[in-house]
């Protein structure tokens, strides 16, 4: 049984697979293709060919089921010296920060993830705190910019 469990697993997600498969190939098209996106954080070095960089997208969405957005920030355009098991996929990113950040010190009683997600709070407490920290140049809120 549990044999036929993990084919059964398995069938159900290369049908997800395939089904967005279309959507993936469009949106990674996008973003080899627009010169805005492709731009490199590191121009002075050798990059890679556009099919390698359409492969290395491919490969990551199939392997993680999302198109890597940060796949230029991250420098994995470049022909050497980075590679793409050196980074987590947004989702798992997501995961491990908002588990980490519900856990204070161990204690499930508080949650500090306000303080986190309002840079201006933050900013404030850190400042009290007699920590070095940016100083707020300016609050946005619903209705105006301060």
């Amino acid at each position: 049984m549990p044999q036929q469990m993990k084919r059964s697993y398995a069938m159900k997600k290369m049908t997800r697979t395939l089904k967005h498969l279309p959507s993936a190939l469009r949106q990674i098209h996008q973003l080899v293709s627009d010169p805005t996106l492709t731009q490199s954080y590191y121009p002075d070095l050798p990059r890679k060919s556009k099919l390698a960089i359409y492969a290395d997208l491919i490969g990551w969405w199939l392997h993680h089921q999302e198109v890597n957005e940060f796949y230029f920030y991250y420098g994995l355009d470049r022909a050497s010296g980075v590679k793409a098991s050196d980074y987590l996929s947004y989702p798992e990113f997501r995961t491990i920060r908002d588990t980490r950040n519900r856990k204070a010190a161990g204690t499930r009683r508080y949650s500090y993830v306000c303080l986190l997600r309002d840079k201006f709070v933050f900013g404030q407490l850190a400042a009290s705190l007699g920590m070095p920290t940016p100083e707020n140049m300016a609050l946005c809120t619903s209705t105006s910019i301060r």
